[in-house]
């Protein structure tokens, strides 16, 4: 049976408080439930926590990771963060999962300018000494927007302890073909342009 996430009363009667309300539910982990809100005109995405949820400071944690990617103009902008609640209030990315984003795209040149905003973006991760954690798979963490800008999302395990190879992660991922993505990617774009752009090996 599938699990469907719901806000605690103190999530519910801390939104109130503030102004909130609950528009749609949009995503679901082990740990947290994510849903959009409005207040007022705008739009906004809370991330709470499950009651149940093993983590220990997750929201402190996060929001932490958040402002110092936020320091340099990555990842949702952080709103708001109320501890004892267990939530978060962030910009919403109305934006799509980059494997579907794939999947539509039929430019190169889009293609291209996404590929290099990831780059450039898990570059400053690297810099900034934050590992992201979840850069693999099938991307679900990197939202595509209407305009084409790219937002990495959902800094939950983040980490400023660990090595950060968000770079390298990004160039398995998306330019080694080695996976669903990648192989995606090389079918559009040329081999070579792509080992050149992700510095690997030339292909023969």
């Amino acid at each position: 049976m599938e699990f469907h996430p719901a806000l605690s009363g103190a999530q519910e009667q801390w939104l109130e408080a503030h102004h909130f309300e609950v528009v749609s539910f949009l995503a679901r982990g082990k740990s947290s439930g994510v849903w959009k809100v409005k207040k007022g005109k705008k739009y906004f995405a809370v991330k709470a926590e499950h009651s149940f949820s093993p983590r220990v400071n997750m929201v402190e944690k996060e929001a932490r990771n958040l402002k110092v990617a936020n320091a340099r103009g990555i990842g949702p902008a952080l709103v708001g963060m109320d501890a004892p609640a267990k939530l978060i209030v962030m910009e919403y990315i109305d934006g799509i999962p980059l494997e579907k984003w794939l999947q539509k795209n039929k430019s190169k040149l889009k293609l291209k300018k996404i590929l290099v905003q990831l780059r450039d973006q898990a570059r400053v991760l690297d810099v900034l000494g934050l590992n992201h954690g979840q850069l693999g798979g099938k991307l679900h963490n990197i939202l595509v927007r209407k305009n084409n800008r790219v937002a990495i999302i959902d800094f939950e395990k983040a980490s400023g302890v660990r090595k950060a190879r968000n770079e390298n992660k990004m160039i398995h991922v998306l330019g080694s073909g080695k996976t669903g993505v990648s192989q995606k990617i090389r079918s559009t774009l040329s081999p070579q342009w792509m080992d050149s752009f992700f510095g690997l090996p030339k292909t023969k």
